[in-house]
């Protein structure tokens, strides 16, 4: 691969001088000689010279003021100026007005002036790649600009777009409370009416109704007993959510709960020819809201019942037990042993990992049904994971159906009791 040589022009009025410069240097450089101004400018014209030279004594235009005319036309040019020793003081002044790079003296010694004219020529390489990146920085500059200002106007819209959001949000938030209002009020009220009414009829003093009226006042109050629960729940998630749901921490045995709840579900459990498991192992007294605990007990429990198929078994156990707590698998709980731990494990269809991403949140509908046509909103989960949340505890939910595992277990742990 040739490599270019760099481009010298050397201006003076005698040939000789010109003739020895050429012989002198055409090996190192591409040169380019001329006689006066007029003949460099023609030459300048049509070739880009990194370098040029000129004699200080020139009939018509010393040298540096051919220097300093060319300026605002070829500035890029590294300039030097050759003279004798009786030129020096005018040279010297010359230097700041054509931004001269070096003069040279006269007769030059060829060693010393190839020294000199490969600096001029790292000086003018270095002034361009300078341009080159000041150009391409000017043209980042710009590009930056730009994406800032598209960015700025994208964020501008973004904004407009989040704020109407925000007051479609605040819309809908209101017109959720006005809806929980008529809910509260306006439905429940009725609502309950319809089950004193249908408990009354079912009373004793007043007899026993033909079997097909019967019939019907048993479906009435089941379908009101459903939509009184429903609006419960619908209520509860609401105050939870908005934190009006007063937390009173005590500390109790959640054995206790734990047999209580059993107790209430067995007869559920018998319909569908489930049948209960209730064990504690350890310590099972937790700081805790009962109240809470308690809904936090029948959640799980009724969820088990309602998607088991009928004839199986469902467990609740209550454990401090190291082992137990050893089979948690990716559930970040600082202090494992600070907690007491329900667990209700059914044999129903299990929950995919699909579902798992929903699986506590509000009106979750998964892929599991109810197996004995039993109602579902899809609040239970949520309440639940914001009851134990709210009492410093965590729920998770074991399941892989996809490995052939039976059932799901959920786990739920309560801050324990401090020892005394």
């Amino acid at each position: 691969m040739t490599i270019e040589k760099s481009r010298i022009l050397y201006i003076d009025d005698d040939v000789d001088n010109l003739t020895v410069f050429t012989i002198t240097f055409r090996q190192y450089y591409k040169v380019f000689t001329a006689l006066s101004g007029e003949a460099a400018l023609d030459i300048l014209r049509t070739n880009e010279v990194q370098v040029i030279i000129t004699d200080q004594r020139m009939p018509g235009m010393t040298g540096a003021e051919f220097l300093h005319s060319i300026i605002p036309i070829y500035p890029e040019p590294i300039r030097m100026i050759a003279t004798g020793f009786s030129d020096i003081g005018a040279v010297i002044a010359a230097i700041n007005e054509a931004d001269v790079y070096r003069y040279i003296t006269k007769p030059w010694n060829a060693q010393d002036l190839k020294v000199t004219i490969d600096g001029a020529i790292e000086m003018y390489t270095l002034r361009r790649q300078n341009q080159a990146l000041l150009v391409h920085l000017e043209q980042y500059n710009k590009q930056l600009e730009e994406t800032v200002t598209e960015r700025t106007k994208a964020l501008q819209v973004a904004n407009e777009e989040l704020r109407q959001f925000n007051e479609q949000l605040q819309q809908l938030d209101q017109e959720k409370n006005e809806i929980l209002n008529i809910v509260s009020h306006d439905l429940r009220n009725p609502l309950s009416s319809i089950l004193l009414v249908a408990e009354t009829f079912n009373d004793e003093p007043f007899g026993k109704l033909p079997e097909g009226y019967q019939r019907f006042t048993d479906e009435v109050f089941s379908a009101a007993r459903r939509m009184a629960r429903l609006i419960a729940n619908l209520l509860d998630a609401d105050a939870i959510e908005n934190g009006r749901v007063p937390l009173h921490l005590v500390t109790f045995d959640a054995e206790f709960v734990g047999t209580t709840v059993v107790d209430d579900y067995i007869t559920r459990a018998a319909v569908k020819n489930i049948t209960l498991h209730f064990q504690h192992v350890g310590a099972t007294v937790i700081h805790a809201d009962e109240n809470m605990t308690y809904q936090i007990f029948e959640n799980l429990l009724s969820n088990a019942i309602k998607y088991s198929p009928h004839g199986r078994s469902v467990w609740l156990t209550i454990t401090d037990n190291d082992e137990f707590q050893c089979n948690i698998q990716n559930t970040p709980i600082a202090q494992p042993s600070a907690f007491v731990y329900i667990s209700v494990r059914d044999e129903g269809p299990g929950i995919n990992a699909e579902d798992k991403k929903r699986l506590f949140g509000k009106f979750a509908r998964l892929t599991a049904q109810p197996t004995g046509n039993e109602e579902s909103v899809g609040l239970g989960l949520s309440i639940t994971k914001r009851l134990a949340e709210s009492m410093g505890g965590h729920i998770w939910c074991e399941s892989e159906p996809e490995s052939g595992v039976v059932g799901s277990t959920f786990i739920v742990a309560l801050p324990a009791a401090e020892q005394e």
